[in-house]
């Protein structure tokens, strides 16, 4: 079958404004797969959990990316890197990062019974030999384009479908970049992590900034992103948001807002 004919694990795609992390305010056009194998309790596209196979081809996700004033894809989710969705996933990285610089919005998890037995950097090193092997074009470096926005999840109840049972030291050692930073580096991976901040979350954060991550990379590297609540929300979500600035400027890192929710709401195709 053409590659570029064959129906995608899309569920929406749109033009919009990346709200959140290093390309905030950029113009942007999403292609958000489905299936995610965690249950985030903060999460706003729980409709991409189960859902899968909308018809949609590589072709006509290209025409439509090409009919808006735009220069950067994101492919995001529902998990991109799940096995369900990963060779799909490498395929439209593939082809998008030969036009366009692209951002995948992941946790990085190709299955969560696998963090017990990999990390994060081995599926990143991975990712990156797929790309290679299946890189249409000679001369060009397919990951020069490409970029990660990586989001550890850090509360336990995420991985409830998971046959094992998952505890934070495990989360914790997946994402851990004073074990894998120097290669990443020497890999020239582009990435960022985003953390959803609550008060909740506040402590398991703070202990993995602390212990998991170099000094060196706090500034650059880590986002602290609000969580978005819908009940009583224009109070509480300024509050949150007050408090993960205060946590930025005493942990050092950087505050990301989410301009897309800010300005329509959780609206699906915003």
């Amino acid at each position: 079958m053409n590659t570029l004919n064959q129906t995608l694990n899309v569920v929406e795609h749109f033009f919009s404004i990346q709200g959140e992390g290093s390309f905030c305010g950029t113009p942007s056009y999403f292609i958000r797969m489905g299936i995610c194998p965690l249950r985030c309790f903060f999460c706003d596209s729980k409709f991409t959990w189960k859902k899968r196979n909308e018809e949609w081809s590589l072709e006509s996700l290209y025409n439509a990316v090409l009919k808006n004033k735009c220069k950067h894809v994101v492919i995001t989710g529902g998990e991109p890197f799940y096995r369900e969705n990963y060779d799909q996933l490498v395929k439209m990285a593939s082809f998008f990062a030969r036009d366009f610089i692209v951002t995948i919005e992941t946790t990085g998890i190709y299955d969560p019974e696998q963090i017990y037995m990999n990390t994060l950097f081995d599926n990143l090193n991975k990712f990156e030999k797929d790309i290679l092997d299946y890189s249409l074009e000679d001369d060009i470096d397919e990951m020069d384009n490409i970029y990660f926005s990586i989001s550890p999840k850090l509360n336990i109840e995420a991985y409830s479908e998971c046959n094992n049972k998952v505890d934070i030291s495990t989360v914790y050692e997946f994402y851990n970049l004073r074990k894998f930073s120097k290669k990443m580096k020497k890999f020239n991976y582009k990435y960022y992590y985003k953390f959803v901040y609550s008060s909740e979350m506040m402590d398991s954060i703070e202990s993995f900034l602390n212990k998991y991550v170099p000094d060196r990379l706090l500034h650059d590297n880590i986002f602290i992103m609000p969580e978005t609540f819908l009940v009583d929300s224009d109070r509480t979500n300024r509050k949150n948001k007050e408090e993960a600035a205060e946590f930025c400027k005493r942990m050092g890192v950087r505050y990301s807002p989410r301009i897309h929710v800010d300005i329509w709401g959780l609206q699906r195709g915003k």
